[in-house]
């Protein structure tokens, strides 16, 4: 039986690492006084990989839906007009067609697809006000799902991928001591992908009632102008398929116009936010 005085205690050597580059996290439990010692609970493992694994994932993914639409588009594998006869079954399912796209549009954001030129597809179908809010509430809800991700399941590989990525970790640190503020600008500038942004969030000490109002209102600029890209393409295709020309001389000048506004007032907005961030960053380092 081996005794306590024949076991040699060495000190901690400072160049050993996990393996597999791994980050190990540990709470410390607090005990009354007079009880045995705080206790140490290891808690589970977080490996950077698996992190950058989902996105390669999602990177394949987007790229095989990006290919398979203009295969689709170019070719009609399944016959003429194919894309509209989609748009129209969707127009013609009422509720149950809007209920689908607010789906589709959610299920991109757990794959890192870009949910704001999917706003295309809503407003080329509902017009540019109804086609915004279902691709906002389809952006709401996936961005949900990324969030309760991040704090369930990703929460220590995402942990060991910032200490890899010191640009997502300044802002990641920035968020969580500036709270709901820095998220909404984050939304609003095109500097971060929305599916990171989200899951960052679901990291950051901010509740799912903060979280998602501030992702809905940060969209809502480059949104309503995907969305009016979408109806003005449904527009321009209508005398292509209906044989009908629009007899207004002034309604696409109006169009453009109305268009150009909404990108240069989300510009505008996207330009205030970064210098409300830059700020926000430069206080969070003192």
């Amino acid at each position: 039986m081996v005794e306590p005085r024949d076991v040699e205690i060495l000190p901690p050597d400072p160049e050993w690492r996990a393996p597999h580059e791994q980050v190990r996290v540990y709470e410390v439990i607090d005990v009354p006084v007079g009880d045995e010692p705080a206790r140490v609970k290891p808690q589970r493992t977080g490996d950077a990989r698996i992190v950058a694994k989902w996105a390669k994932w999602a990177l394949r993914l987007y790229v095989l839906a990006v290919g398979s639409m203009l295969l689709v588009w170019l070719f009609e594998p399944f016959g003429p007009n194919l894309l509209g006869h989609v748009t129209g079954w969707l127009e013609a399912q009422g509720a149950l067609g809007k209920a689908l796209v607010v789906v589709g549009v959610a299920a991109a954001c757990p794959l890192f697809l870009p949910v704001g030129p999917l706003a295309v597809i809503p407003g080329y179908i509902y017009g540019g006000v109804e086609g915004t809010a279902l691709a906002i509430a389809g952006s709401s809800i996936g961005g949900l799902v990324n969030f309760y991700i991040a704090r369930w399941y990703l929460e220590p590989h995402m942990h060991a991928w910032l200490d890899k990525n010191p640009v997502p970790a300044t802002l990641y640190r920035t968020m969580d001591a500036r709270g709901v503020r820095i998220a909404l600008g984050l939304r609003v500038t095109p500097i971060m992908h929305y599916g990171v942004l989200c899951f960052l969030s679901g990291l950051a000490s901010m509740r799912w009632w903060q979280f998602v109002p501030a992702m809905a209102l940060g969209g809502l600029p480059w949104t309503s102008v995907w969305a009016s890209v979408g109806e003005m393409l449904h527009e321009a295709l209508k005398p292509i398929t209906l044989g009908a020309l629009d007899t207004n001389p002034y309604a696409w000048p109006m169009r453009w116009a109305g268009l150009v506004v909404l990108v240069a007032l989300a510009v505008w907005v996207g330009r205030l936010a970064r210098q409300d961030l830059a700020k926000a960053a430069t206080e969070a380092q003192r």
